[in-house]
Parts: C-alpha cells; sequence; structure tokens
C-alpha cells in the first residue's frame, strides 16, 4: 500500500532506552533491526516506555486506520486510501509522508 517503512509487526525490547525492534523475515529474533530508541533525559521511564509502545503499534495502527477508511468514507479511493480530505485520509498521508 505503498508504506516504505520497516515491515511489521514491530515489539519493544527491555532495557533502559526502550528500543522498538522491527520485524526481520526469515532471520532470528536478535537480529531485528532497530526502528526507533526512546531515551530518557530525566526520571521518564513510565513516559518512555509507553512512547516505544506507541511507536511499536504504528504498523498496526496504520493498517487499522486503512481499514477504517474504506468502511467510514463513502468517497475513499481502495487503491491510494485518499478523499475528499477527512482526518482518516489526512493521518494516513501523514504516516506516509504524504
Amino acid at each position: 500500500m505503498g508504506a516504505r517503512h520497516t515491515p511489521g509487526p514491530w515489539r519493544t525490547g527491555a532495557g533502559a532506552c526502550h528500543t522498538v525492534y522491527g520485524h526481520a523475515v526469515g532471520r532470528p529474533r536478535t537480529s531485528d533491526p532497530v526502528v526507533a530508541n526512546c531515551y530518557s533525559t530525566g526520571d521518564n521511564s513510565k513516559e518512555d516506555a509507553a512512547n516505544a509502545r506507541l511507536i511499536a503499534a504504528a504498523p498496526d495502527l496504520l493498517e487499522a486506520l486503512r481499514r477504517a477508511h474504506l468502511v467510514t468514507c463513502p468517497t475513499v479511493d481502495p487503491i491510494h486510501h485518499t478523499c475528499g480530505g477527512c482526518s482518516i485520509s489526512a493521518a494516513i498521508a501523514k504516516a506516509e509522508g504524504k
């Protein structure tokens, strides 16, 4: 569907910096590529962990938005996921860098 990001599913790893890993097809889990690191400059470990979980959910959230868009917007283009400018279309475009 045009997204050029590391394929999901993504997962969070344990550790001080709350690393988010992508999915490395055909490779052991220990070699999954790093998608993001959520570092803390203070005592925000709970917030950092929440940020990492949100980032890790991004591929699933994008796919859910695409599916919801097809159902809720009567003018959606099913190939490009665009319509007359609803908020779902805007969020998908933002995620795809458009």
